[in-house]
Order: structure tokens, then C-alpha cells, then sequence
């Protein structure tokens, strides 16, 4: 175990090419599937708006994370240039998840003022990652390139699964706690990763705040599933969306 630290990268070698963190391979593939797993069964719902944003956030966050594996595997030859497409990624995961929490909002108007806010947001952040990228593209950080998708995640996720879903719940049904169930999953993975807790290295700080991604997916299905009742009594809400 080591705090504050990360063990030495795990090398291999494949068909003459020297390679990085299978582990994270491995852990990311998993994460992959399951994610592909409950897009697979929401996309079935074409019907609700709400469940087909969901299923989109679902998909988005499955190729990042396809994405993001091989990025760890081949970083000796893709060096951050490899991480670059998961930043991106990062911010219309959360895009998804905002769209389809705002959906719900009783009221026209407001519903459409906080649509924009959240593309105006996205856009912000999607800009400044762009911005950064074309301008330090030969001394990219990996830590600073992780602020633009966290920072979005932290304001758009932060409001639309805590706020918003805190107000459904007393408003639909109490089964949206699940919704900030699965919020509550990122504290402590945020928490690894910002202590650097590496338990061994085929599994560390990486692995583990994995895992608590991982439950917060189960959770956000779980909470699809239990208010589907609800959202689908609220057709004038699902056909009043930005139209992306």
C-alpha cells in the first residue's frame, strides 16, 4: 500500500511494442462493458426523452473509458496526446446526465433558460480544453487537462443530480434518490485520486475510484428504471428539449 505516491508503471511487452498499465486496461474494459451493457437495454426506450439522454451519457461515457484504457496502455507511444479524447468525452458525459435532469423541470421557461445555461456550460469548458490543447499541444498536463471536464463535472453534476434530483424527489417519486446516490459515489473516488491511495499495483488509485464509479453507474440505472413511471406521465416536458 502506498499514500501520497504511485507505485512504478507495470511494463509489458506485446508483439514488440513496449506497453504500460495493463491494469488499467483491464479495469477500464470492464467499466466499457458495463456501460455498453445498460445503454443496450435504454436505448430500447425511444419513447422518453429522459431515458434516451441517459442512454446516450451511457454510451459517451463507455467509449471514454474504451478510450481512456488504451490511452494508459499505449502512453509511451501516444504519451497525454492519447488522454486528449476522454477530456472531451468527459464534458458531454456529463452534458447527457444535465440534459435529461433539466427534461424534468415543471416549468417551460425555466426548463429552457437552464437548457441553455447548460450547452452555454458545456460550450465554455469544451472551448477553454480546445484552447489549451492547440496552444500547449508539446507541454500538455495531465493534471491541467483533467481541470476542464472535472470543473464542468463538479458544476453540472453537482446541480442537475444533486439539486434537481433532491426537488424530483419530493416533487415525482422518492425513487430519484438514486440519482444523488450515485453523485455521492464521485467524493470518494475524487478523495483517491487526490491522495494518490494506491493499494497494490495491479490495482490502484486508478482501480480503486474505478470501483465507485462503478456502483454510481449501477445507481444511475437503478434510478432510470425505478422513476420510469414517473417520467413517462410528463410527455409536454419530453418533446420541449434542446433537440440534440
Amino acid at each position: 500500500m502506498r499514500i501520497g505516491s504511485d507505485f512504478d508503471k507495470i511494463e509489458w511487452e506485446f508483439l514488440g511494442m513496449n506497453l504500460l498499465e495493463p491494469n488499467a486496461l483491464i479495469g477500464d474494459s470492464f467499466l466499457f462493458i458495463i456501460a455498453m451493457m445498460f445503454y443496450a437495454q435504454l436505448r430500447k426506450e425511444s419513447t422518453n426523452l429522459f431515458v434516451v439522454y441517459w442512454s446516450r451519457f451511457y454510451l459517451t461515457f463507455a467509449i471514454s473509458f474504451i478510450i481512456g484504457g488504451f490511452g494508459h496502455v499505449f502512453f509511451n507511444y501516444t504519451h497525454i496526446a492519447g488522454r486528449i479524447p476522454p477530456w472531451y468525452l468527459g464534458i458531454i458525459t456529463s452534458f447527457w446526465i444535465e440534459q435529461a435532469m433539466i427534461l424534468l423541470w415543471p416549468q417551460p421557461k425555466i426548463r429552457k433558460l437552464l437548457q441553455q445555461i447548460s450547452i452555454v456550460k458545456s460550450g465554455f469548458f469544451l472551448l477553454g480544453l480546445t484552447v489549451y490543447v492547440f496552444v500547449r499541444f508539446d507541454s500538455l498536463s495531465l493534471t491541467t487537462g483533467m481541470i476542464f471536464p472535472t470543473y464542468n463535472a463538479i458544476i453540472g453534476l453537482g446541480s442537475s443530480l444533486g439539486i434537481l434530483a433532491v426537488i424530483y424527489q419530493g416533487r415525482y417519486t422518492k425513487d430519484f434518490k438514486y440519482f444523488w446516490y450515485g453523485a455521492l459515489c464521485f467524493f470518494p473516488s475524487a478523495i483517491i485520486q487526490g491522495i494518490k491511495f494506491n493499494i497494490d499495483p495491479w490495482f490502484d488509485r486508478n482501480d480503486l475510484s474505478h470501483l465507485f464509479l462503478l456502483i454510481g453507474l449501477i445507481f444511475y440505472y437503478k434510478g432510470i428504471k425505478s422513476t420510469k413511471h414517473a417520467t413517462d406521465m410528463i410527455p409536454s416536458n419530453m418533446r420541449n428539449s434542446p433537440g440534440m
